[in-house]
């Protein structure tokens, strides 16, 4: 099968991955030139413990 992926960003990158690793022809399309250069780029994620903390408890904007 033929697909086309429209934005080349993590999500769409990683799509467009797994459809060729099962056997699918692919077109990943996006207007910046190289992959991950617009809202994905410099994106990582950030891995904090203090991000595990639920937001809405008494006392947390203090």
């Amino acid at each position: 099968m033929r697909i086309a992926v429209v934005g080349a960003g993590v999500v769409g990158a990683s799509v467009a991955w797994e459809l060729t690793e099962r056997g699918h022809a692919v077109v990943l399309i996006d207007r910046a030139a190289a992959v991950g250069q617009e809202t994905s780029y410099a994106n990582g994620g950030q891995l904090h413990a203090g991000h595990a903390a639920p937001w809405n408890p008494p006392g947390v904007l203090r």
